[in-house]
């Protein structure tokens, strides 16, 4: 754990999400549950069809934090060769001992994204449990501590074998990813086209891995007492419409909700952090909007808007970085700024008696109006501040 008085680097993960929100658009809360997964140093299951962009994400995560990578796509005949390394063919032939060159496989690897990992046989599952739970791996006659930080396991569904239900209740942070809504295809097929046919480059953060070790070793030092009675009240209430929430479940998600005090830059837990529950209670897709309905009613209907707004947030700075260099793309873009600027007065209005939402709602507008000034500097030249109806 990190000394008392060290600074935590609270803006890296911030940085990590609004990097991705820019480029995956739609992709919000799938890019939250990575950088939560990051923050916590836990694990992800990302659950849905293929094509909704679930290694695409993981794999930029990567980039951005320089992690060593690993990707391997589960299939019921795999074999352990193909996920921890080819064998020593030396130390099988001299001592009988079956032992892995591990360099660039999955005992080597920071960041690991485990395409259908629910179909892996038994012969790779065992080790794989021993990495994913403990970060170790026995190699030959030697256990070897293994630098993974963070998992990606996706999949077309959860698992249904009993086999597995151990490892799928240690999967802290579960997300069904849905194709991306009508109202977004616009925006996707533009960055889409954009980044293949016009070569449009990224600028990618260099971030540092190491930075998310440090807070997830920090996270115990997150105070939580101030929501334990509200987040026992919501397990109580889970429990009555059915919910199986085990034993070790009910602890682990605590860290989750610390993980999203640190993601808004708090050592302090507010009652909006619980809203990340929704990614960690629910065990079927079914159970997902039943949780967040709970989670709305039981949390004060300011805390919902005020989340909302933080949803909001990095797709604003994004937004403002989104700028096109060139005239022709500025009335597309000012439209985009004035819908984003709608929808946060609408929130807005809702809760005229509340400082934090005021607080943060002026912050984003204060954006929005800075990118349609210089966006006006750009068409007409300094034309000094843009009053906005």
């Amino acid at each position: 754990m990190p000394p008392e008085g060290q600074r935590l680097p609270l803006e890296t993960p911030r940085k990590l999400l609004e990097h991705l929100v820019l480029r995956f658009p739609g992709r919000e809360r799938e890019a939250k549950a990575v950088v939560l997964g990051l923050v916590a140093g836990e694990h992800v299951s990302l659950i849905g069809e293929p094509g909704v962009a679930k290694t695409a994400l993981v794999e930029e995560a990567a980039r951005a934090l320089r992690a060593k990578y690993f990707y391997v796509q589960m299939f019921e005949g795999i074999t352990p060769d193909v996920v921890f390394g080819p064998p020593n063919i030396k130390a099988l032939r001299e001592r009988g001992e079956l032992v892995f060159n591990t360099e660039g496989y999955l005992p080597d690897a920071e960041i690991a994204f485990l395409d259908e990992g629910w179909l892996a046989p038994p012969a790779v599952l065992h080790s794989l449990h021993s990495i994913l739970n403990e970060r170790r791996f026995r190699n030959g006659s030697k256990v070897v501590n293994c630098p993974l930080h963070t998992a990606i396991v996706a999949s077309n569904e959860k698992p249904k074998s009993r086999s597995l239900q151990a490892m799928w209740d240690r999967v802290l942070l579960r997300l069904w990813v849905k194709p991306l809504p009508p109202d977004l295809w616009e925006t996707y097929l533009d960055t889409y086209w954009d980044a293949h046919a016009s070569g449009v480059v990224y600028q990618r953060p260099q971030l540092k891995l190491d930075d998310f070790r440090l807070l997830s070793k920090a996270i115990w030092r997150v105070e939580w007492r101030g929501v334990k009675e509200a987040y026992v009240r919501i397990l109580h209430e889970l429990v009555k419409k059915g919910f199986w929430v085990s034993d070790r479940r009910k602890g682990r998600a605590l860290k989750a909700v610390a993980a999203n005090a640190l993601l808004e830059g708090r050592t302090i837990c507010q009652p909006e952090d619980l809203f990340v529950l929704v990614y960690v209670l629910p065990s079927d897709e079914k159970q997902v909007e039943e949780c967040q309905l709970l989670l709305e009613e039981k949390l004060d209907p300011h805390a919902k808007l005020l989340r909302r707004l933080k949803d909001l947030k990095p797709q604003v700075e994004a937004l403002a970085r989104s700028m096109p260099g060139d005239v022709g793309g500025i009335p597309e873009f000012v439209e985009k700024v004035k819908a984003a600027r709608a929808t946060i007065v609408d929130i807005q209005s809702q809760a005229m008696q509340d400082d934090r939402v005021q607080s943060l709602a002026q912050e984003l507008l204060s954006t929005l109006d800075e990118a349609l000034r210089k966006a006006a500097q750009m068409v007409l030249g300094d034309v000094g501040p843009v009053v906005q109806a």
